[in-house]
């Protein structure tokens, strides 16, 4: 299984450089030596941000508050709050199912597996696996609906699109141009929230505002002078070129959109603000 999961991600970097007119050639050391270091990021962040969850809700993390960070913190922490690694371990179940049944695995298949786990969970997690073990199968274990703790954090760390619908339809009766600041890295991403898009523009002219990522701008634009630089560059081109596809594909449902570098967001949305009154759409 290890191997067919090394073999379909060179298969997609392969397609991407293809696509590209170029060509990536890589050993799967180097490419195990990339997953292990995506996986000690993962780690490292946990141990580096558990002492604030929580403790900064809606407000920044201020420049007078000490961050701790010590040579041997990461292991101790691990021994001794083995319950602030649930990001790492129920990943881990996770790859244990596509190694058991495939990348094909079936939803009820990964809900059995963190359901039946000794480990310990919390708040949503240890209500849908509560939900799992009395007979409500996933995905609605985990629907507000069914599970109180739905919105304990996910709703603090991502964008309500749902409750935005709502709000809209309570607050304003009349059509009007809807522009809706935001930024979606993927099209998996925005597809998760394009349901309640498509409510929105039912209703109303919605003009979406995302970012064009500059840095990865400035990798595409770089030269390369080695195979990992190709390979960066390649990478930088996808993200890229994905942003590209998020905003045609949401064209496709009526939903207007300006894709921006940061720094020009004033001069492209009064544009656009324009462009819009010229056609008489507002």
């Amino acid at each position: 299984m290890k191997r067919n999961l090394l073999g379909l991600i060179l298969a997609i970097i392969a397609a991407t450089s293809f696509a590209q007119q170029k060509t990536i050639q890589f050993t799967k050391e180097k490419l195990l030596d990339k997953i292990k270091g995506g996986w000690a990021g993962q780690t490292i962040g946990v141990t580096f941000g558990g002492p604030y969850e929580f403790r900064f809700s809606g407000s920044f993390i201020g420049d007078y508050q000490p961050l701790l960070w010590y040579d041997g913190y990461l292991k101790k922490t691990m021994t001794e709050n083995p319950g602030l690694y649930d990001d790492l371990y129920m990943d881990l179940t996770f790859v244990d199912v596509f190694e058991k049944y495939g990348l094909n695995a079936p939803v009820d298949s990964f809900s059995n597996a963190y359901a039946k786990a000794g480990y310990m969970l919390w708040h949503a997690n240890q209500a849908g696996r509560y939900n799992i073990l009395n007979g409500i199968k996933a995905p609605a274990s985990g629907h507000w609906l069914n599970n109180p703790h739905a919105d304990c954090i996910d709703y603090q760390i991502e964008s309500d699109f749902e409750q935005l619908y709502a709000v809209l339809r309570r607050k304003i009766s009349q059509r009007s141009l809807i522009i809706l600041f935001t930024n979606f890295e993927s099209l998996t991403g925005m597809r998760r929230h394009l349901p309640y898009l498509r409510k929105i523009a039912s209703h109303h002219l919605l003009l979406t505002v995302f970012f064009e990522n500059t840095e990865l701008k400035s990798l595409v634009s770089a030269p390369a002078t080695n195979v990992e630089e190709v390979y960066t560059k390649t990478v930088a081109e996808k993200f890229a070129f994905e942003k590209r596809l998020i905003a045609k594909e949401l064209q496709q449902y009526g939903i207007l959109s300006i894709l921006t570098p940061p720094q020009d967001l004033t001069v492209n949305a009064i544009n656009k603000y324009v462009e819009l009154k010229a056609r008489q759409a507002i």
